[in-house]
């Protein structure tokens, strides 16, 4: 019978506990001269008892394996292994996929529980009878790439749009005609403007033939007296393709598009779904990073991007408002729990929409320009506010966070959400949890009951960090209530 996600907990009590029989198994992908293959590799040894063809796991892990979990990655620490076989130094292990699971000896490896993964970064021999395998965050390998428009040199692909924005300014080429690209399917031009004055004007949608995306001319019917700036609509033009989720300027929708224009895709994981559908947009008027851009949307809707276990992308959210996913007590944190940080209640908070990205001067503006439209126009970003009289907090000084939030509504909502969620202090606490903790992921909840600090009766905390020695058995915690 497999192993549920209730009875590997209950193993894991058990471990705690002395008992079980639990061993860590690695799996390396390499290339060894002729073809891919994995070397199978162990701390205490293991083959699957239920299947006669299985590779023998050798027991050849000499250091501690620790599987590093945060907010925004999830890391595996330095494995050195005992050197059994002088050939494995010529083994390619650089770039190719390294995986730890954890359970006991007596089940099948099915039953086994992913705890990390990376690519091997580094494989080094610091002694003649032993390996080393390093690791880096995989957001380094995805995240520091280029976001690639059409092209190069004159024709660079800039501006490069992503989504939904307010008051972006094209390439002039002529007299008359202005250019943006963008990833075919993602914008339409909602209005033109010459010096703040809606103008008319034609769009022609030109696949640029290299499939990098559409270059998109807009002709006006005459020569504009200043300067032109465009509104990108949420409308998309011409999709086809497999892409199962909302269509429109969303972050989902963006960041698959993103994919078809960095060198390697970044795997989307289930949660990108999940998140806010506002709409959002980006401009590249010069060449950027993906780093660049999905750290704006992500701060814009209150996510956390992260590489998970899986290797896919996480957008996480925290909140209060989870369900707890199971309880600790004393007997499962091992010495006790320490409060580290105190973050204050809000006592103003502003929340900036509607990007403005070519910001003007008055006087590149018409006359006949409302002075609405001349504030709209001259500032960076429209506001939305909330504001509370706060007692005891002193020196607690106004919020504002701007975002590529486009929409009011939507920017109203986000507002709310994050004025609910820090209306009351907010703290930090760190501890070191038995076994139980291994089966604990980054925005679960868990509620644990104390005898110190007022939480006998037990209280609910979000976990922010869980660094895992799968060797120890233990994992130091940092949770969030």
């Amino acid at each position: 019978m497999a192993i549920s996600d209730d009875d590997f907990r209950t193993w894991l009590q058990q471990l705690s506990n002395g008992r079980g029989n639990p061993v860590v198994l690695i799996e390396a992908d390499h290339y060894d001269g002729d073809s891919e293959e994995t070397l199978y590799l162990s701390d205490a040894g293991y083959v699957d008892p239920t299947d006669i063809d299985a590779p023998n796991y050798l027991p050849v892990v000499l250091s501690e394996v620790v599987v590093d979990e945060v907010l925004d990655s999830s890391t595996i620490g330095s494995i050195e292994i005992k050197n059994l076989n002088d050939s494995w130094r010529d083994y390619q292990f650089i770039g190719y996929d390294f995986k730890v699971y954890f359970g006991d000896k007596s089940w099948a490896r099915s039953d086994f529980r992913l705890q990390g993964y990376n690519k091997t970064a580094d494989f080094a021999s610091p002694h003649p009878d032993r390996y080393r395998f390093e690791f880096t965050d995989l957001r380094s390998m995805y995240f520091d790439q280029l976001v690639n428009g059409n092209g190069q040199g004159a024709s660079a692909g800039l501006p490069f749009v992503f989504g939904r924005v307010f008051n972006m300014e094209p390439l002039r080429t002529s007299s008359t005609r202005f250019v943006i690209y963008t990833p075919a399917i993602v914008c339409l031009i909602s209005e033109i403007r010459d010096s703040g004055v809606p103008v008319t004007g034609t769009g022609d949608f030109n696949p640029d033939g290299t499939g990098d995306g559409l270059e998109i001319e807009v002709d006006l019917s005459s020569t504009p007296s200043g300067r032109v700036t465009l509104d990108i609509s949420p409308s998309t033009w011409g999709y086809t393709g497999d892409y199962s989720g909302t269509v429109g300027p969303n972050i989902h929708f963006l960041l698959w598009n993103m994919n078809k224009y960095i060198q390697i895709p970044i795997p989307l994981g289930d949660s990108v779904a999940d998140a806010p559908e506002y709409d959002i947009g980006y401009v590249f008027y010069q060449y950027g990073t993906v780093d660049q851009m999905l750290r704006e949307m992500c701060s814009s809707l209150g996510v956390n991007p992260r590489i998970n276990r899986d290797g896919k992308l996480d957008l996480l959210q925290i909140s209060d408002g989870g369900t707890a996913t199971r309880s600790a007590t004393d007997a499962n944190i091992l010495g006790f729990m320490s409060l580290e940080v105190r973050e204050p209640p809000y006592k103003q908070l502003e929340l900036g929409y509607q990007r403005n990205w070519a910001v003007q001067n008055t006087n590149e503006l018409a006359s006949s320009v409302s002075a609405a439209d001349v504030i709209l126009y001259t500032r960076e970003y429209s506001y939305d506010k909330e504001t509370r009289t706060l007692s005891g907090y002193p020196f607690v000084k106004n919020t504002k966070a701007d975002t590529l939030i486009y929409e009011s509504a939507d920017a109203g909502t986000e507002l709310d959400r994050r004025w609910i969620l820090r209306d009351e202090e907010r703290t930090q606490w760190s501890f070191k949890g038995d076994a139980t903790f291994i089966a604990d992921d980054i925005a679960d909840t868990i509620t644990i009951a104390y005898r110190d600090f007022g939480l006998s009766a037990g209280a609910d905390f979000v976990v922010l960090e869980n660094r895992k020695n799968l060797t120890r058995r233990a994992c130091q915690l940092k949770v969030w209530k």
